[in-house]
């Protein structure tokens, strides 16, 4: 069984745009990006799991709640990576919004914006726009 997680992480790491911005292969990670590891970067992860909604009588509707968290540290700190973080969100944005098809297996019928905010951590310089999706889709 094709899970949705799979198939956010295919269309993000195969998104040309966002290749553009974060690197080929895609730096899309799972919850954190790994220690170590180079920014500019996307996370994902799953934050509310709604009911399933009977679509036929051999598959169901879901619609869970996704964030999705673009990261990116500037050399001298909000003059650089403000700029970029926003590009990068930008990117994540035409990648998902409005998206109808199937990826790794798994028939999606919508995504829908469901919120975005932005955080900057002065100590790290790291700035994040963290956006949230509505993503209904078909399981088994």
């Amino acid at each position: 069984m094709a899970l949705i997680e799979e198939a956010l992480f295919s269309r993000l790491s195969g998104f040309a745009g966002l290749q553009a911005l974060i690197g080929n292969p895609a730096r899309v990670y799972p919850m954190v990006f790994p220690q170590g590891s180079t920014l500019p970067a996307v996370t994902y992860q799953k934050i509310s799991k709604d009911g399933e909604t009977k679509y036929s009588s051999t598959t169901k509707m879901a619609h869970p709640r996704f964030q999705f968290d673009c990261w990116a540290r500037g050399v001298d700190g909000v003059s650089q990576s403000y700029p970029s973080v926003k590009a990068i969100a930008e990117q994540v944005r035409l990648a998902l919004s409005g998206f109808i098809g199937t990826v790794s297996g798994v028939v999606i019928d919508a995504i829908r914006p469901a919120g975005e905010h932005e955080l900057y951590d002065p100590q790290t310089q790291i700035m994040r726009v963290s956006m949230d999706f509505q993503i209904w889709h078909q399981e088994a």
